[in-house]
């Protein structure tokens, strides 16, 4: 069972809050691809949406791993 458990353990999470952020994670990030192809066929489309959503969500994801720091 540890092997569910070492990691979440270690970003002061439960299992299920793990698996919550890690679900909305995944779907943002296929998100932003779909949006990314949507770009690139219409390059006047979207022009920064997935960068800055990218940018945002390693701002989050930093935080959650060194609360007291700042990116």
């Amino acid at each position: 069972m540890h092997y569910f458990t070492n990691h979440p353990r270690r970003v002061n999470e439960s299992y299920c809050q793990h698996l919550t952020f890690a679900c909305k994670t995944g779907a943002k990030l296929c998100m932003y691809s779909v949006v990314a192809v949507m770009h690139g066929l219409f390059p006047f489309m979207f022009e920064t949406y997935v960068s800055d959503h990218v940018i945002e969500l390693a701002t989050d994801m930093y935080t959650r791993r060194h609360p007291t720091k700042q990116p």
